[in-house]
C-alpha cells in the first residue's frame, strides 16, 4: 500500500501505545512492503504540538525516527497546488464538474494541503480526523483509524 499519513497518526504513535499497535497490525505504514509519505505541513504541525506540550527527549526522538522513515513531500510538488484548488472549489461547491448538496464545507487549511498531498501522490490518506470524510471516494481514499 501507499499512504500519506495525517499529522494525527504521528500523534497517535507518540501518545497511545494501543493505537500504535492497532495501526501497525492493520496498516503497517512503516513496513518495507508499504510506501508512506508525509506532507511537510504535518511535520510543522507535529513540531508545534511538541513545543506547545513540552515533549521530552524520548518523544521527540520517536517522532524524528518516524519522520526519518517517511518520504517528505514538499509543497513545491507542482500538482499539489492544483489539487488544493480543486478541493477548495469542491468545499465551496463551485467545482466545475463535481456537484454536491449542501453549503460550504469548512476545512482547516493545513488539512486541505494534506489531502492535496495524498491526491497528488495517489496515496491513501491514513487519518483519525473525520474532517476528510466528505472527500473519501470523491477525490481520494481516506482510511479512518479510530
Amino acid at each position: 500500500m501507499r499512504y500519506t499519513l495525517d499529522t494525527n497518526i504521528l500523534l497517535l504513535y507518540v501518545r497511545d501505545k494501543e493505537a500504535r499497535k492497532f495501526i501497525e497490525d492493520s496498516y503497517a505504514p512503516f513496513h518495507n512492503e508499504n510506501e508512506s509519505m508525509i506532507s511537510i505541513v504535518s511535520i510543522g504541525e507535529i513540531m508545534v504540538l511538541a513545543s506547545a506540550n513540552n515533549w521530552g527527549e524520548n518523544k521527540l526522538k520517536l517522532v524524528q525516527r518516524l519522520i526519518d522513515k517517511l518520504i517528505i513531500i514538499e509543497l513545491t510538488y507542482e500538482e499539489i497546488l492544483d489539487k488544493y484548488i480543486e478541493i477548495e472549489e469542491y468545499n465551496r461547491n463551485i467545482h466545475s464538474s463535481k456537484k454536491r448538496s449542501g453549503s460550504h464545507i469548512k476545512m482547516g487549511k493545513n488539512d486541505i494541503w494534506i489531502a492535496a498531498t495524498a491526491m497528488a501522490t495517489n496515496t491513501s490518506l491514513l487519518t483519525s480526523d473525520k474532517d476528510f470524510q466528505h472527500l473519501n471516494k470523491e477525490f481520494l481514499d481516506v482510511i479512518f483509524v479510530q
